[in-house]
């Protein structure tokens, strides 16, 4: 009796023991598997693992967007003619380079023979009005005339003035420049015949009218292009909209300058915006509606610029796998941005440290298959103490 009343106790504890074991160590053993990968380094070399080093910080990263070349609004001209003018001469050829002042067409009209006579007579009318206003003005301080005779000189100046600039806006609208104007009225001489000229120097983007053709629906019949500036609209990450201030200098691929406008405030159903960009004096092989690429600074405080390879994925979250003594750790990080094959991520990084950058998917297959065996063990944890003491016993 004595003998078994202490072996009972002795098992009881031994059971007992036997509890806390099962416990506890699949706990601690769970912990370890989820972060931290045990292999050598022989298996390292065989699965040809290679890592890099964290130098510094990232500064001066940058990823690479899809972009593509836009013309301003303000830098397109688009010359017409009267309705019913005739072409009788082309003067330019399509993507031709012209200075300002160059002839373009040569066209001839019944009504900008009109609107010519119009200019003249309207203009000899105010030239005849501005002479008597002068002289009624001397009669006036003279003591000849009243001054109701003179304020009546005065409203037929500007009635005259008023009736000469209707007759140059209706030229101008018509496609003749100041200088043509000028002649006319210095010719004193109406003309059915008109040569347009570059108002701008550019370039012949859009040739519409031939010789002999007749424009009868008051179409434009040439466009011309003023190469000053360029915008460049470039497709970014909806999620990565804050991380370029106005006024962000950055690259095409072909080294090629912009400077950051402004974004565009609807996000498009693929989830994306348009960043767009202003470009001065752009090259001559840059050309409206062209596709580049945008080089766009991805540096950031705290962040560290990593090759896509280096990342790998669980779910959302992505992981990083820093070299160890004994193999590697699974370590949580935050892609910032990404573009390219780069991408700048947050986390708990430090200088020195060596990541994974090739063989990423071999280290996260071992990891998963620590994280596989996880439901076993959290099996025999969740289990009734009782159940633990039987499978001990």
């Amino acid at each position: 009796m004595n003998i078994s009343f202490f072996v009972l106790p002795a098992r009881r504890w031994l059971m007992a023991a036997a509890w806390v074991s099962l416990s506890i160590t699949p706990t601690v053993a769970l912990a370890a598997r989820t972060s931290s990968i045990p292999i050598s380094d022989q298996q390292i070399r065989n699965l040809g693992i290679e890592t890099i080093q964290l130098d510094t910080t990232a500064a001066s990263a940058s990823g690479r967007y899809p972009a593509q070349i836009v013309l301003p609004p303000h830098q397109e001209y688009r010359l017409g003619a009267p309705d019913n003018s005739l072409v009788q001469q082309v003067l330019v050829l399509e993507n031709q380079p012209v200075n300002i002042g160059d002839p373009l067409l040569v066209i001839s009209s019944q009504n900008l023979g009109e609107l010519s006579l119009a200019l003249i007579e309207n203009h000899s009318r105010w030239k005849l009005a501005q002479q008597n206003l002068e002289r009624d003005q001397e009669l006036l301080n003279e003591g000849i005339i009243p001054s109701r005779r003179l304020e009546e000189s005065k409203a037929n100046e500007r009635d005259a003035r008023a009736a000469l600039a209707q007759a140059r806006s209706a030229l101008t609208a018509a496609g003749v420049d100041d200088k043509g104007i000028e002649g006319l009225i210095r010719q004193g001489k109406a003309s059915n015949t008109l040569t347009l000229r570059a108002p701008v120097a550019g370039i012949v983007t859009g040739l519409i009218a031939k010789p002999g053709w007749r424009n009868n629906d008051g179409l434009p019949l040439l466009h011309l292009v003023k190469r000053e500036q360029l915008w460049v609209d470039v497709q970014i990450p909806a999620n990565q909209a804050g991380l370029w201030p106005s006024a962000t200098l950055f690259q095409l691929a072909d080294g090629t300058e912009a400077t950051l406008l402004n974004l565009s405030p609807v996000t498009s159903a693929a989830q994306t915006r348009v960043l767009r960009g202003l470009i001065e004096n752009p090259p001559a092989h840059l050309l409206p509606g062209s596709y580049q690429q945008a080089l766009l600074p991805l540096s950031k405080d705290h962040t560290w610029d990593l090759p896509l390879s280096a990342i790998a994925r669980r779910g959302a979250q992505a992981y990083v796998f820093v070299r160890t003594d004994t193999g590697f750790d699974a370590l949580p990080i935050e892609v910032a941005a990404s573009g390219g094959q780069r991408a700048l991520v947050s986390g708990a990084l430090q200088s020195g440290a060596e990541i994974a950058a090739v063989g990423v998917v071999a280290l996260k297959a071992a990891w998963l298959s620590h994280l596989d065996s996880e439901p076993a063990s959290a099996a025999v944890d969740n289990q009734a103490p009782e159940t633990r003491l039987a499978g001990a016993r």
